[in-house]
């Protein structure tokens, strides 16, 4: 099974996406309250994919995913950004930065699991 990394300062949406995805039976489900446990938790075990809020206390969502830009390690893990809005300012940070997809809270299930299983399968 695959593991997912949920980097998500909101705890319902943590629970009700990992809850969500654990019952596919497809994969297992790690989370992080914010971007500082997100990059110790990639650091211990590097996860599958990671799905990433981008506006968070303390290391942003923006400060994580340019720190697994600049690794070698982490730089080849799909990145799925999950945020609620993303204006002019965000959308300029994140042209320098690789991710792999970009969607917008609330999300659907089944689009969300259609993504990750795109991605795991490298299609």
């Amino acid at each position: 099974m695959k593991q997912i990394l949920i980097i998500d300062d909101d705890s319902e949406f943590r629970f009700f996406v990992g809850k969500n995805l654990e019952m596919s039976g497809k994969y297992t489900i790690v989370v992080a309250k914010d971007g500082e446990e997100g990059l110790r938790k990639i650091e211990k075990n590097k996860p599958g994919l990671i799905l990433l809020d981008l506006k968070m206390p303390g290391i942003s969502g923006f400060e994580v995913l340019q720190k697994l830009n600049e690794n070698e390690e982490t730089r080849e893990i799909p990145v799925i950004i999950v945020t609620a809005i993303v204006g002019v300012e965000e959308k300029e940070k994140l042209e320098n930065l690789f991710y792999d997809e970009l969607l917008y809270k609330p999300i659907r299930i089944k689009e969300l699991e259609y993504r990750i299983d795109r991605l795991l399968s490298g299609d």
